[in-house]
């Protein structure tokens, strides 16, 4: 016998989670005009939880983040940012050695307070406009 789905009152749902019909209606009822990319962008974060917002970074900025990133790990001895790594969990980037550090699938928390670009990237206009759409409210980056 097949489990039985679970059943959602529609009505209790993120708007996201309903139909594609509430994400037409969503973009018609905007007062400007919408990205014409909105509407796939809106449905794949729907049906897969994210979204790739290609181009939506200028290259110096990646650039400047991927440094910092690097920084971080060159001179991670009294560094107070923590890292989530995949198969260690959460520790001081200070406690990692550098093979752990480049295990696939590590997580960097909170590195916008150590990271200039990585602030500047969170908060990005193209990904704040696009997150102020999936929310429906202003979205705090971090």
């Amino acid at each position: 016998m097949p489990a039985k789905s679970p059943e959602f009152d529609q009505e209790t749902l993120p708007w996201l989670d309903r139909l594609a019909g509430e994400v037409d209606a969503y973009i018609g009822a905007l007062q400007e005009p919408a990205d014409p990319a909105l509407r796939d962008l809106l449905l794949h974060w729907a049906q897969f939880g994210f979204a790739v917002l290609s181009g939506a970074i200028e290259h110096d900025l990646i650039d400047a983040y991927l440094g910092d990133v690097d920084e971080l790990f060159a001179t991670r001895q009294g560094r107070h940012t923590f890292v989530n790594v995949q198969g260690y969990g959460e520790r001081p980037v200070s406690a990692c050695s550098a093979e752990q550090l480049a295990i696939p699938h590590l997580r960097i928390m909170d590195f916008h307070n150590a990271s200039v670009a990585g602030k500047r990237m969170s908060m990005h206009p193209r990904i704040m406009t696009f997150l102020r759409h999936v929310f429906r409210d202003t979205p705090v980056g971090m």
